[in-house]
């Protein structure tokens, strides 16, 4: 599994997913500078038997943050 970019992390299952099974990949992303729409991608790679490349997308809207009076 890779991300699209340094700022995306993702965490591989700890267990094998069984054939017809369900499992969960875990993915943070770091808005740190990226405000507005971001787009990211991660590519996951499978033993599976007709296609072994897939890509899991999703789209993050980061608002910026207002800095609190001191």
């Amino acid at each position: 599994m890779r991300p699209s970019c340094g700022c995306t992390v993702a965490e591989q299952p700890r267990e094998p997913i069984a054939p017809g099974g369900e499992g969960q990949i875990r993915a943070v992303f770091n808005s740190e500078g990226r405000t507005g729409i971001n787009h990211k991608t991660l590519f996951v790679t499978a033993n599976t038997k007709d296609k072994q490349e897939f890509s899991l997308q999703f789209v993050v809207q980061v608002e910026k943050q207002e800095k609190k009076a001191s």
